[in-house]
């Protein structure tokens, strides 16, 4: 499968989790995200969630790990994207 990692502007926090390596990536970082491409998008940015709707356009499914409601307030939320796209693309991962 082709995956695709959007990530904020600062970009993953894992990128900086020591130790870095020569290259500056963290072995952690590379070890879980090998063989994925990324982008970088703003939510708060007028258009950006255009933007990642475009790009949803062309994908699957759509694994997120916001707070609950994050995407809604974007439009970009489970019942959003079901009305937009005929098959199911949301996975919702959500922490303690």
């Amino acid at each position: 499968a082709e995956v695709i990692k959007v990530e904020p502007p600062d970009g993953d926090m894992s990128r900086t989790f020591p130790p870095l390596a020569d290259d500056g990536i963290t072995p952690y970082f590379a070890q879980q995200n090998a063989g994925k491409r990324f982008c970088s998008v703003d939510l708060t940015v007028a258009g950006a969630a255009d933007l990642l709707r475009e790009l949803l356009a062309h994908c699957d499914v759509l694994v997120e790990n916001f707070r609950p409601g994050v995407l809604d307030r974007y439009g970009l939320g489970p019942a959003a994207m079901l009305e937009r796209f005929p098959l199911p693309k949301d996975l919702v991962l959500t922490g303690p």
